[in-house]
């Protein structure tokens, strides 16, 4: 059974990873929110949104984004432990920058791979890797 197939067999469990994970990780950093800037955690947490996402489900990703914009406000913003600051705006707007980064490495992936291709056929139609034709 290849990643692919079993992501598509366990669609529910790995959404609701994909949920949960950000609020472990966001707990996890309860002592460290002192010591550690906030934008380090934030970068943490757009990683985990591309792990979600670069499982192929959308849902996940999306899910990942919503839950890492709620647990982030709920333990790493002051005044903490409250979702006091947040707001349907900032919700969306973090919700917004984290789907871009996803949608962004993904144009960059399929951009890696078309050029790839091209590559691959120039060098198959000339026969001698690294000559063009005459």
């Amino acid at each position: 059974m290849n990643i692919g197939s079993f992501v598509q067999a366990h669609r529910s469990a790995v959404v609701g990873v994909a949920a949960v994970v950000p609020f472990g990780a966001c707990a996890a950093m309860i002592p460290f929110r002192e010591s550690v800037a906030n934008t380090n955690v934030a970068l943490g947490l757009v990683l985990l949104v591309v792990v979600a996402a670069a499982t192929g489900l959308r849902a996940a990703g999306l899910v990942a984004a919503v839950s890492s914009a709620i647990w982030f406000n709920f333990f790493l913003a002051p005044p903490y432990e409250t979702f006091i600051r947040i707001s349907v705006r900032a919700l969306t707007d973090q919700v917004a920058e984290q789907i871009v980064e996803v949608l962004g490495i993904d144009a960059c992936r399929r951009v890696a791979v078309a050029l790839a291709d091209q590559v691959g056929s120039a060098l198959a139609t000339t026969g001698t890797p690294g000559r063009s034709a005459r």
